[in-house]
């Protein structure tokens, strides 16, 4: 079975409210330290879900965009997977509302995941090994969040909600074949949030060192020596990314220029998205890729755990980005940017986020 196996369609979706980080500074009366604080690093907004906005809709608004714009006559996806840390039901499966949205159930497998921020490329992982294995003809991945903080909280300057999915498929009508996959996981208590609880805890160093770095280092090493490349052999390197300075850190560490990864950060303008974060910046790249272009995605979920990927654009990414064109779809930068933003002050936001009730 030697046809690539990899990305035939991918689309994405940011919510257009958006809360700028100086509503926060008023909300809180913040010093001007505390105010660098929270903007570290250049972030200065983040993107916000509407009220009748979760998890489930973003889905369905980034796998809508993905389906429409793959070749006529494709296999359509009979696996369907969401990667989420802030499912809207405990007990009732975000994928099956998604997959009856897009027409595609009922025959098809349909699962929810859950990992921090890695749920959406885990199922990007396991969507791969479906249709490698001939499972399934075709898989739709899917990393979506609306992310959960305190209020009065730094974590509450730094999420922000997103989505993006991934259509899975094999043969000549794939945009990116993935060349390799690696993944590394530990016992790392670094993020967390119990049953019950409305919002998480973290600890800071261990989420950035031993967690967020430690991980991230061990599965692009391991990428690197199992497909025997160097760093200057990738065009761009796609981290999560909690905060802009973090990947750009960690990737020069790593021997990666920040012109390796500066193209693929978003989260200074909408957040940290969680399970959408990296896989939002690949849509983006992707966007302005050509034929050729070797790229390498590295996850991290928090608990902790990372998912890694190396992957060749093909020759299919020109007829890709005209079907994209003539669509008239946004691209990663129109929706990440402020084009068509509305404001919210911190009442609506509290409001939108369930932290106030009418």
């Amino acid at each position: 079975m030697s046809d690539p196996v990899g990305i035939v369609s991918y689309g994405h979706y940011v919510p257009h409210f958006r809360m700028d980080i100086k509503v926060l500074v008023e909300q809180w009366g913040l010093s001007e330290p505390l105010e660098k604080l929270y903007r570290l690093n250049g972030r200065n907004s983040s993107a916000v879900n509407g009220l009748d906005e979760d998890t489930v809709t973003l889905s369905i608004e980034a796998a809508e965009r993905a389906l429409a714009l793959g070749k006529p006559g494709e296999v359509r996806p009979r696996s369907l997977m969401i990667g989420s840390e802030s499912h809207p039901y405990a007990v009732k499966p975000s994928g099956v509302i998604v997959a009856e949205a897009l027409g595609l159930s009922p025959d098809l497998f349909v699962v929810d995941l859950e990992f921090a921020c890695k749920g959406g490329t885990a199922a990007l992982f396991l969507s791969l090994g479906l249709v490698a294995s001939a499972q399934v003809g075709a898989a739709l991945a899917i990393g979506a969040d609306c992310p959960q903080s305190g209020p009065g909280t730094l974590l509450e300057a730094s999420v922000g909600a997103g989505a993006a999915a991934f259509w899975v498929g094999r043969g000549s009508s794939v945009v990116v074949q993935i060349d390799k996959t690696a993944a590394a996981s530990s016992d790392t208590t670094d993020f967390w949030r119990r049953d019950g609880a409305p919002y998480p805890n973290v600890v800071g160093k261990f989420s950035s060192e031993m967690g967020y770095e430690e991980h991230t280092k061990r599965v692009v090493n391991r990428l690197l020596e199992e497909t025997n490349t160097r760093p200057e052999d990738y065009k761009i390197l796609c981290l999560h990314q909690p905060y802009q300075s973090l990947p750009l850190a960690v990737g020069k560490k790593l021997g990666f220029s920040r012109q390796q990864v500066a193209p693929a950060l978003v989260a200074s303008k909408i957040g940290n998205t969680y399970s959408s974060a990296c896989l939002l910046s690949l849509c983006g790249v992707l966007d302005q890729a050509n034929p050729g272009d070797r790229m390498m995605l590295v996850s991290f979920g928090s608990g902790a755990g990372s998912d890694g990927f190396v992957m060749t654009v093909t020759d299919e990414i020109r007829a890709f980005q005209h079907r994209k064109e003539a669509s008239g779809q946004e691209g990663v930068v129109e929706q990440v940017d402020h084009v068509h933003a509305e404001w919210l002050t911190y009442g609506q936001y509290l409001l939108s986020q369930g932290k106030i009730k009418t």
